[in-house]
C-alpha cells in the first residue's frame, strides 16, 4: 500500500469541535499589545544583557566567571 491510499483510509487524528471558543477569547486592543512586547523587551534585556557583559570579559581576558562577575560590581553595574 502506498502512503497516498493509506492516508485516505486513516481516521482523522483531530475531529471538528463544535464548542464555541468566542467567549474565551480576550480583545486586547493594538496599544495593550504595544505596551506586553516593550515589557518583554526591556525583561529580555534586563536578564540576558549582565549575563553576555560578564562572557564577554571572559573570553578575551581568560579569567574565571567570578572574577568577571567581580569586575563588574567594581566598575559598578
Amino acid at each position: 500500500m502506498v502512503d497516498s491510499e493509506a492516508h485516505g483510509k486513516r481516521p482523522p487524528l483531530l475531529t471538528s469541535s463544535q464548542q464555541d471558543v468566542s467567549p474565551h477569547t480576550a480583545n486586547v486592543g493594538e496599544t495593550a499589545h504595544r505596551l506586553c512586547g516593550r515589557c518583554v523587551a526591556f525583561n529580555h534585556t534586563a536578564v540576558t544583557f549582565p549575563i553576555q557583559k560578564a562572557l564577554f570579559r571572559q573570553q578575551p581576558y581568560g579569567i574565571r566567571t567570578r572574577d568577571a562577575v567581580l569586575q563588574l560590581r567594581r566598575d559598578g553595574f
